[in-house]
């Protein structure tokens, strides 16, 4: 994945996110086509509120790895650079301490799990009628939830698994904001019948909707 400056009509650009450098000792990864780096681990840092870089040895940080951050329960604080596209499962699982999240809007994919176990996860103050967002992405829903669900207007992305064996869910609206259905986002939600899905989503994941019968 590359960003660059892209040509638009009236010889207008789209803007790179901002180079930013992040908290010291962080780990970072290679993509195998060596094209971006991955956050993929705490490494010597030993800050507890951290932010991930968005550049990092002159290439674009896009993905925070699998269980990069898992069961770090010093960690109180996470800001993601703005050029993070992916947040991969179990990322920042068992975080014990985390109570502040900053995503950008950049983040089009969250695998499950990716915060789960966290203290913000934890904090019944967080949820909005038994629904988890952080900023504009939703995370999870308790698996009790019932009857007809709306999306709240400005939600970017419904993260994997997010309504995962839900089953007593029978309707659900999503709103002209949301661009990204994740893996299995609605797997298992055996009531849902109607499902209203807008043209602004481009990507629904893998068994999003799978054995709801």
């Amino acid at each position: 994945l590359a960003f660059g400056l892209t040509a638009c009509a009236g010889g207008n650009t789209q803007k790179q996110p901002e180079k930013t450098s992040g908290s010291e000792g962080l780990e970072y990864t290679l993509s195998n086509d060596g094209e971006y780096y991955i956050c993929s681990g705490i490494g010597t840092c030993t800050e507890t509120e951290i932010a991930i870089a968005s550049w990092y040895n002159d290439k674009y940080v896009t993905e925070i790895s699998s269980s990069a951050f898992y069961d770090c329960s010093s960690l109180t604080s996470v800001t993601i650079g703005n050029s993070v596209t992916s947040i991969a499962s179990s990322a920042f699982e068992g975080c014990s301490s985390l109570t502040n999240i900053t995503i950008p809007d950049s983040v089009t994919r969250i695998d499950s799990y990716a915060f789960s176990n966290t203290a913000y996860y934890n904090d019944n103050n967080n949820w909005e009628n038994d629904v988890l967002y952080i900023g504009k992405y939703l995370i999870r829903a308790i698996s009790s939830i019932s009857g007809a669900y709306a999306i709240k207007d400005g939600t970017l992305t419904i993260a994997a698994s997010a309504f995962n064996n839900c089953s007593n869910l029978t309707s659900v609206v999503i709103p002209d904001s949301v661009t990204t259905i994740g893996d299995r986002a609605f797997e298992g939600c055996s009531s849902l019948t109607s499902v209203t899905i807008p043209d602004s989503v481009a990507t629904i994941g893998s068994s999003a909707f799978y054995y709801c019968s």
